[in-house]
């Protein structure tokens, strides 16, 4: 309006707001079957130690995609995310289960160009759109139904995890490699039981043994 001289001075409209939308999440049942999955072939092991990367370390697609295998620190249990959102570095840690796949992984799994972690032909990173085509395939494989088979799901799930096994919001921020508290919180779909369970434990009346 201002441009085209219908207003003499610049009009601020404020920005509509977004209907929340609830983030899927895979069920402890579906984690089950992800993890105790035994791949017998290379590309079902490469899918399913990507998979599991993310369950657990909650990192994003194409930070796994783009990581090398000297990002890796099995000793320490820490992974250098080298290409994040925004160009910015960050360790995060991952248990020993994790360490084990990639122990076994890096082990069977070597690019003859490059130093890919995840690696298509002798070495060329991997198209996330195939890569989406691998995990779904995975995911029919193990019957998982109900629930948006995507990385972005993985994600979520760890970020719940998270949260319901004692972490804080603070520390989530640092490993999802969030810049703000804001798109943490957006991350999180804890259940109406994980709330109650919070209240009992900070609840007054059950301090005082009401």
């Amino acid at each position: 309006m201002h441009e085209e001289g219908h207003s003499d001075v610049p009009q601020r409209i404020p920005r509509l707001k977004e209907a929340e939308k609830v983030c899927e999440q895979f069920s402890n049942e579906h984690v089950r079957r992800i993890g105790r999955f035994a791949p017998k072939t290379p590309a079902e092991r490469r899918i399913h130690t990507l998979a599991c990367l993310i369950l657990d370390t909650g990192l994003r697609i194409d930070e796994v995609l783009s990581a090398e295998r000297a990002d890796v620190d099995l000793d320490n249990l820490l992974f250098k995310v080298s290409h994040g959102k925004g160009s910015k570095e960050r360790v995060v840690p991952f248990s020993l289960p994790l360490r084990k796949l990639l122990f076994r992984y890096l082990k069977q799994h070597k690019p003859q160009h490059g130093d890919l972690l995840f690696f298509a032909g002798v070495g060329q990173k991997i198209n996330q759109r195939n890569a989406l085509r691998a995990f779904k395939g995975l995911c029919k494989r193990l019957r998982i139904t109900g629930v948006r088979c995507s990385f972005h799901t993985l994600r979520h799930t760890f970020a719940t995890a998270y949260l319901r096994n004692g972490g804080d919001p603070f520390r989530l921020q640092r490993v999802l490699g969030h810049t703000k508290l804001e798109m943490t919180r957006r991350y999180v779909n804890l259940q109406t039981e994980d709330l109650q369970a919070v209240h009992h434990q900070c609840s007054v009346l059950v301090k005082v043994g009401q």
